[in-house]
């Protein structure tokens, strides 16, 4: 009577689909050994598809994810790797096969809020170095990080939503930082791969990563420059990020590295901005080709005043624009040569 009882509430929450009773029920009756819990609450999607829930069960918060079916999945998952490591939530139950997780809930505020810039620096290095420590083998099979980004350029391409000559600026620039690059088998480690904002948690003084779903053997720059991204000053907060993450001063080849790696990473995210885009936009739009005034502090006042939001196609289509002007105005900065020059 219980779990029919359970069964009844569950499919009866909004976006949880019908198909997915049966296998969170099972999770529940392992991980706390009753389903006899109070109704989960919808906290939020991805733009992967995946649905996240609270659940309380005696009291304690968790979380219910619910994601993309997983059935080759076998061995040990990066989640659980990165949870044995403390650099994710506790992770109690994990079915990748069935797209079910069951982590601690983390009441979360946003990293700026809880650090002061400098301090945020250090604690992310910290973070990111705790990641890239973890034992994953020799990451044969990963994907190769140069032909990643060279597939999403040729996607770009392909699809055609915007023609400003911008972008084979840009994309000439990459080029050359593939050609240049320094590839130390030394830097390939153990990486996170998506360092997004919504990725990074801060409760009670600590930071947690979450979504590992990403992860896998990656250049040690990517983790480093993702995040940079979002949350580094250029200037004096790099020197800090860098040395913290270093355990001493950098070198010029890492400064180097770093700073062109942050232009591969914006590339990165506007081709999969562009991507999910192409995908959700209405069937009466044509791509608005404006590119001129389109940069971050566009983006983010957009953000800021809510007329657009990430889930929105035009949201991502601006972000996808900010990142790659972003890109374009760096490497038209003296600092880019330089950089180059120390590969």
């Amino acid at each position: 009577m219980i779990l029919f009882s359970i069964f009844t509430r569950m499919s009866e929450i909004k976006n949880i689909p019908n198909s997915k009773v049966t296998v969170v029920s099972a999770a529940l009756k392992e991980t706390f050994g009753t389903t006899d819990i109070a109704e989960p609450v919808l906290m939020g999607g991805g733009l992967s598809g995946s649905s996240v829930y609270k659940l309380e069960v005696a009291g304690k918060p968790y979380v219910l994810k619910i994601e993309q079916p997983n059935p080759a999945a076998s061995g040990s998952s990066s989640l659980k790797l990165a949870s044995d490591a403390g650099v994710a939530p506790k992770l109690y139950y994990q079915d990748a096969a069935a797209g079910i997780t069951i982590s601690d809930f983390i009441d979360a505020k946003p990293a700026r809020a809880a650090y002061e810039p400098d301090e945020l620096a250090a604690a992310l290095a910290e973070k990111i170095r705790a990641v890239h420590a973890i034992p994953y083998g020799d990451g044969a099979g990963a994907p190769n990080l140069w032909d990643f980004v060279d597939g999403l350029i040729a996607t770009f391409r392909q699809m055609a939503i915007l023609n400003d000559p911008v972008f084979e600026e840009g994309f000439s620039a990459y080029a050359r930082v593939k050609a240049a690059w320094h590839n130390d088998p030394a830097d390939r480690v153990f990486s996170h791969n998506d360092l997004n904002p919504a990725n990074i948690l801060s409760d009670a003084g600590r930071l947690w990563l979450v979504d590992w779903r990403s992860a896998f053997v990656n250049n040690r720059y990517v983790d480093l420059a993702a995040a940079a991204n979002f949350f580094i000053i250029p200037g004096e907060q790099d020197l800090i990020y860098l040395r913290t993450y270093f355990g001493q001063e950098p070198t010029n080849l890492q400064k180097a590295q770093y700073y062109l790696m942050r232009q591969v990473c914006r590339i990165i995210y506007s081709m999969l901005m562009f991507q999910v885009a192409a995908r959700q936009k209405p069937a009466d739009y044509k791509h608005d080709q404006q590119m001129e005034g389109v940069d971050l502090q566009y983006f983010a006042s957009k953000m800021a005043d809510r007329s657009i939001d990430l889930v929105s196609y035009e949201g991502q289509l601006i972000y996808g624009k900010a990142q790659m002007n972003e890109v374009i105005r760096q490497i038209r900065q003296p600092a880019f040569e330089e950089a180059l020059k120390q590969l």
